[in-house]
């Protein structure tokens, strides 16, 4: 609560505040965005890993509150993360304070290799035979599984801030880290008709972290307006390549169709064709959030966000190269890559509009229900939109559509020991929509969370969440100290 002295805001500056909110979260065009910059070499011939809808991007509140809650926040909003969740809410927030948060997540995401879905088109459009098929073998010829499985294990600090409340205002600084994923993936098979292996492999690495500064005031007894600057970083690793040996058909002379790989290993053939991609760049943009928070003390508030998402450009460098040497002769001939820098596609994470309600049921019991409407659409599968892809490889995706999140969470708190020692208990449960645009490939899920709180000689808090679901498992531990 601020001090019942504070002057509000001026009605004028509080229209054209929501104005400039309305504007945003509902014509979203309303951001001015400079045009991607041309694709130097668009006859690139490796698809750019398996496209951005695999990234598990986090659109949630940071904190282990929200968290334990289902990921709720935008009405309730009453810690530090409300920089994140809706800066509305910074105004409930009367003493400085700083925060800490770690977390631990283990992943297990399916998504389709790229490199290997193409790979395997090639090789079944030059065979006579029957089609192999993922996973599966046919004669001497055998196709791994064209889904790559990423089972990264991450621990990190997703949320740092310190918090400042002055008279009717409060600012933030805040750091955020929004996305921490690696993975990688190798696919082979072998044609036992024309005699020729290929293989994918593609590794992954991406952070996104956020740097942000936040301003929040009270533009008048029930309601509040909240806004944070945020300057978003993009640090991306990735490297791809696929090779295809005994391309030249060196190894007729001296096996017949039908043979097995490793007789025709057996020969020593050098001949390769290999096509490599190296991605190893940064970028940063400024993003914003904005929220307005109605009635943040009475028994039923509601709140509304708009996040904006970053869009990020990165280059890489790639070429082919192929090595080539007779039977037996111990020579090789191996020029050296053809290397260009070539233009990444832009990775744009989708904006986030989100509406929250709470309902205090009593002192100790509250409800909290929030929806967010995310531009999936935003993500991106380069093979989808790429006016050479044969329907063989284009019939395994789907669209990508906007989806709307529900969040649904409660908190109950219990007094052990005297007034002075409290527990709390928090419970939740959101769903997860299929956004990933692989046809076979069902994403959709329910996700539960749960978590508890305490405080500390009203100085300390300790609040822990954990969530649980088929593609994400994790925990958030956070910690508050209050001046």
């Amino acid at each position: 609560m601020q001090p019942s002295n504070s002057q509000p805001v001026s009605s004028g500056v509080v229209a054209i505040l929501l104005s400039v909110l309305i504007c945003i979260g509902l014509s979203m065009p309303c951001q001015a965005q400079d045009p991607p910059p041309p694709d130097p070499n668009p006859e690139r011939s490796l698809p750019p890993l398996s496209g951005s809808s695999v990234i598990p991007f986090s659109f949630g509140p940071p904190g282990a509150r929200s968290l334990g809650m289902g990921g709720t926040f935008i009405a309730l909003a009453d810690d530090a993360t409300a920089a994140e969740a809706n800066p509305a809410g910074l105004t409930k927030l009367t003493r400085p304070e700083v925060s800490l948060h770690g977390r631990q997540t283990d992943f297990e995401i399916l998504a389709l290799d790229l490199n290997a879905v193409t790979s395997l088109d090639a090789l079944n459009r030059f065979r006579q035979a029957p089609d192999l098929r993922p996973n599966s073998s046919l004669g001497n010829a055998f196709a791994d599984d064209t889904r790559a499985q990423f089972n990264p294990s991450v621990s990190e600090v997703s949320f740092a801030s310190y918090v400042k409340p002055f008279h009717g205002y409060t600012f933030s600084l805040s750091y955020q880290r929004a996305a921490d994923f690696q993975g990688q993936n190798v696919f082979r098979a072998w044609d036992d008709e024309q005699l020729d292996f290929y293989q994918a492999r593609q590794i992954l690495g991406i952070t996104v972290e956020n740097f942000g500064v936040s301003a929040a005031f009270k533009a008048g007894p029930k309601l509040s307006v909240g806004f944070s600057i945020r300057y978003s970083y993009l640090n991306m690793q990735s490297f791809q390549d696929l090779r295809v040996d005994y391309l030249r058909d060196l190894e007729r002379d001296f096996v017949a169709s039908g043979a097995s790989l490793e007789e025709v290993q057996a020969l020593g053939i050098l001949d390769q064709q290999i096509t490599r991609q190296n991605l190893d760049d940064t970028d940063g943009v400024v993003t914003f959030n904005a929220g307005i928070l109605i009635n943040p003390e009475g028994r039923f508030s509601v709140g509304l966000v708009y996040k904006s998402g970053a869009n990020f450009y990165v280059e890489a460098t790639g070429g082919t190269f192929g090595c080539l040497a007779p039977a037996g002769s111990g020579d090789s001939f191996c020029p050296p890559a053809n290397q260009e820098r070539i233009q990444g596609d832009p990775l744009k994470i989708p904006d986030v509009l989100g509406i929250g309600l709470l309902w205090r049921v009593t002192d100790r019991f509250k409800i909290a229900f929030d929806a967010n409407a995310i531009t999936y659409s935003d993500l991106t599968i380069p093979l989808q939109t790429d006016a050479n892809t044969g329907p063989g490889v284009g019939n395994q995706f789907i669209p990508i559509d906007d989806e709307i999140e529900l969040h649904l969470g409660a908190e109950y708190t219990a007094f052990m020991g005297g007034s002075n020692h409290p527990l709390t208990f928090r419970a939740g449960a959101y769903s997860q929509p299929d956004h990933d645009g692989y046809r076979d490939i069902d994403s959709e899920e329910t996700v539960y969370t749960f978590g508890l709180g305490t405080v500390f000689m009203e100085k300390f808090q300790l609040d822990l969440a954990a969530q649980k679901s088929d593609q994400k498992e994790s925990a958030i531990l956070s910690m508050v100290y209050r001046f």
